[in-house]
């Protein structure tokens, strides 16, 4: 299935548990939690094909680290002239190569609905969010998001 299919189910997913889960425990929705909230709806059904050369989120993923290193580069140049001395460009080149390597390489070292496309893969995203964003709702939406992508590609019950 593509990756529009893939994300139109997860998010309607996600939207259905978030409502329940709000109806049962009443939390705070401030601007920042819904914009995590946003955030991890649209990451999690496109999180599985990370490890296809192809993969939507993964391309840009890709792409915002290259970004992040060429503004790095840039402030790099930039600071070649007097009134920029004091930027610090090395860390905006790191964290853009860090970024673009990490989904190469998990593109180039895990086979295509391999050990990504499994349950566990699904429990570890959820406690890699918990473990980010410290809400466990934001981790059971992003877990649910996740699964709904083995569920579509019909491996609804594929351990590893």
């Amino acid at each position: 299935m593509n990756y529009e299919n893939h994300l139109k189910i997860g998010v309607y997913v996600e939207i259905v548990l978030l409502v329940i889960l709000f109806l049962f425990f009443r939390f705070d929705l401030s601007l920042i939690l819904t914009f995590k909230i946003i955030l991890v709806c649209l990451i999690s059904p496109l999180v599985m094909d990370l490890d296809h050369f192809n993969g939507k989120l993964r391309n840009v993923i890709t792409a915002i680290g290259l970004i992040i290193a060429n503004y790095g580069v840039l402030l790099w140049l930039l600071t070649q002239d007097v009134f920029f001395k004091n930027v610090q460009y090395f860390s905006s080149i790191i964290l853009g190569v860090e970024i673009s390597s990490l989904a190469f390489f998990i593109a180039f070292f895990f086979k295509h609905r391999g050990f990504i496309h499994s349950i566990v893969f699904c429990l570890i995203y959820g406690v890699i969010l918990y473990a980010m964003l410290n809400n466990i709702f934001i981790s059971i939406i992003g877990t649910a998001g996740c699964y709904t992508h083995l569920v579509v590609d019909k491996e609804s019950f594929k351990i590893v």
